[in-house]
């Protein structure tokens, strides 16, 4: 009895450290040391992901249309405008006591550039955070651009920023608690005004009122609208909307930057030369009409360059813009061009492209506008969507189904076969379906799977260290189940000795004692099998995926998240095949103890080719959850014909063409008024006869 006490407490310290490791991943330290070099990790990868948006929105400070804003701060009146580039400088400059502790209303009509004013000021308070010292630094709050648009309206706005932090950054969410209940965070709200679809505004006020009450009342926090609909909201709940706000309002571009401007992108953009008439066409109507339609309508830098995109494509369009008698009408028609003019400037020679009419291009478009609709009708983010994502366009619903109904033959089949070569075949399928349908209703329940990513050579400290550590943690617990489980076996002996010592005939007391130590042997093994497969397998794994940190300095592109998902699982899916094989033939290779070589080479081989390969491809569906969801969507795709059957290749090529952007590692409109433009159903691609002379067809997306 000495000896088990003592083996017990010997696991338990050997158990002490994989613990003490799981637990501070649980709960991380959270002292201020640890919460200041997180905030300045956060720091950085939000400068990386503004500055990559910027370049999405060709707003560099050399290359951007250099709009103005103006504010109701009383110290700067007088002062005139300010380019939008200084704004961080100007907030500096009003002389509020703590720049960081501000509350700012950004304001701007539909195409100003509010969100590239908000890149401007993310970055600049970034910069002025990193040249304080260590200690005030670390009490700092650290700008984090969010939008709206995939607020409830209903759920606490502290937990919904933390789950955002978590989606866009990799914060735990104890962490990202800590840094956001500290004043650590400071929030840049864009797309206010995308909140609602209809008039009411019923989440925008939602949000603001969460803004002005407790905890956030008083605290700095900076938001993005458009002016008609702030000016609504502030009329709806009968105050100032933002209580205690400093407002800032982007100006229309002059006449002269307009034209200035147009000039300039003369030369650069148009495949025909400087010296088309279009270009001076529409540059003279301009200056000679500052206050036309024409003039109107471009004086914000989105519809500039919408206006210069489409002169450099297809400049014969200009008389047309200059008969345009409305606004709506000079945006629809920009509107229209762009996606003819983007499929006129595809090599028709490329196969990849042979698909990509301005009928079926409009339907793709139009199809991932929708569902992007859906996104935000149901509270989530719908102005942006990954490729891991993309499957929702296939039908959510529709998609699940499918995935459990595969993911439970797969299942089902892998465990019939693995436990039929173990046990028996009548065993084997009634584990297979048993099985079977418990994975197939749990898949079917996973709404969002995430994708994995591993990589062999990452920047930062070695993962090996951290992956022996969780392999240890893994085996560790797998050898206290078999270890209880022997235990539980050796209790039951001791109570059938028990009862054979008051009755039981001596033959079946030899055959129970021989039954239960055969049991006991067999627990024993597969432990130590077991142990030796959870360990070695969670080791590698944990050890090849990236954290975070890693992940951010490996630059995730948009491209490869299915194609990185698709490597880790093939990758867990091989190890896991290797080890659970070897593992479970040498377990049973030992309980025979190896008697006949032939015989034991023969039982280690069938469990590797068979049990193993079951394990293995369990393992690789489950890891795969992400890359499968998009596998199934594209073979949907092929027969609804909603997006083309390669998916990964459209959003690329649209992105290229100027339709999509890039914002992280998600694809979104250029614009959310051309996202809501194109949901609109026609009956004809309208910019179609720009280019070709007539109109082609186009089918309506399903649903």
């Amino acid at each position: 009895m000495g000896d088990m006490s003592g083996g017990i407490f010997r696991l338990l310290g050997a158990l002490a450290n994989p613990l003490m490791v799981l637990y501070r991943w649980w709960r991380p330290v959270t002292d201020r040391a640890s919460i200041a070099i997180l905030s300045d990790e956060l720091s950085a990868a939000v400068q990386r992901s503004e500055k990559r948006l910027q370049q999405e929105l060709r707003a560099i400070a050399h290359e951007f249309m250099p709009v103005e804003f103006t504010t109701t701060a009383r110290r700067s009146r007088g002062a005139g405008p300010v380019k939008v580039k200084h704004i961080a400088t100007f907030l500096e400059q009003l002389g509020h006591p703590d720049l960081h502790r501000q509350r700012v209303v950004v304001l701007g009509a539909p195409g100003s550039g509010k969100t590239v004013a908000a890149t401007y000021l993310v970055l600049g308070l970034l910069k002025t955070r990193q040249e304080l010292d260590d200690s005030p630094r670390a009490n700092e709050p650290v700008p984090v651009r969010i939008n709206a648009a995939g607020w409830d309206g209903q759920q606490d706005f502290t937990r919904w920023l933390i789950v955002r932090l978590g989606y866009d950054y990799q914060v735990r969410p104890n962490v990202a608690r800590e840094v956001v209940e500290r004043g650590l965070i400071l929030p840049v709200i864009d797309g206010l005004d995308e909140m609602d679809t209809d008039s009411a505004g019923t989440r925008a006020c939602a949000l603001l009122d969460r803004l002005n009450r407790a905890p956030w009342r008083g605290r700095p926090v900076i938001v993005m609208c458009r002016t008609t609909e702030f000016t609504e909201l502030t009329r709806q709940r009968g105050d100032n909307g933002l209580h205690g706000g400093t407002t800032l309002t982007l100006q229309p571009l002059a006449v002269g930057t307009v034209t200035e401007y147009l000039k300039a992108q003369r030369g650069e953009t148009s495949p025909s030369g400087p010296g088309h008439p279009g270009w001076t066409q529409v540059i003279t109507h301009i200056t000679d009409h500052p206050d036309g339609t024409l003039a109107t309508c471009v004086h914000n830098p989105w519809m500039l360059g919408l206006t210069a995109s489409t002169l450099g494509r297809t400049p014969h369009i200009a008389e047309q813009l200059i008969s345009c008698s409305t606004e709506t009408a000079v945006r629809d028609l920009l509107f229209a061009a762009q996606i003819p003019a983007a499929v006129a400037a595809t090599d028709e020679g490329d196969e990849t492209y042979r698909d990509y009419t301005a009928a079926n291009v409009e339907k793709w478009m139009r199809s991932l506008a929708v569902c992007l609709q859906r996104r935000r009708d149901g509270g989530r983010n719908g102005t942006a969507i990954r490729l891991d994502e993309i499957w929702e366009i296939a039908g959510t619903h529709r998609i699940r189904i499918l995935h459990a109904l595969i993911l439970a033959v797969i299942f089902g089949a892998a465990v019939g076969v693995g436990s039929g070569v173990v046990f028996v075949a009548m065993v084997g399928v009634g584990a297979g379906v048993v099985f079977g349908a418990i994975v197939g209703v749990a898949v079917g329940l996973i709404r969002f799977p995430l994708p994995q990513r591993m990589v062999w050579n990452a920047p930062g400290p070695s993962r090996w260290r951290r992956g022996i550590k969780a392999g240890a943690l893994a085996g560790s617990l797998v050898g206290v189940v078999f270890g209880a489980a022997a235990m539980v076996v050796l209790v039951v002996e001791d109570v059938i000795g028990t009862a054979i010592e008051v009755g039981l005939n001596v033959g079946d007391a030899v055959g129970e004692d021989r039954l239960h130590l055969v049991v006991f042997d067999a627990l024993i093994l597969a432990g130590v099998a077991f142990v030796i497969l959870i360990g070695v397998v969670t080791g590698v794994v944990v050890g090849l995926q990236v954290d975070p940190n890693q992940e951010l300095a490996l630059v995730t592109d948009e491209r490869r998240i299915i194609h990185d998902n698709i490597q880790a699982t093939a990758g867990m899916t091989v190890v896991v095949w290797l080890v659970s094989g070897m593992a479970g033939g040498l377990g049973f290779g030992l309980l025979g103890g190896f008697e006949d070589t032939r015989i034991n080479v023969a039982i280690v081989t069938t469990y590797l080719l068979i049990p193993g390969s079951a394990v293995g491809a369990m393992t690789g569906a489950v890891a795969g959850l992400a890359a499968e969801r998009f596998g199934l969507a594209t073979l949907v795709f092929r027969f609804t014909k909603v997006m083309p059957s390669h998916p990964a290749v459209f959003l690329d090529w649209a992105r290229r063409s100027g339709l999509l952007r890039v914002n992280g590692t998600a694809y979104q409109f250029r614009h959310d008024t051309y996202q809501q433009w194109i949901q609109q159903p026609r009956s004809s691609v309208p910019g179609q006869s720009l280019l070709t002379g007539h109109n082609e067809q186009v089918e309506e997306p399903v649903s």
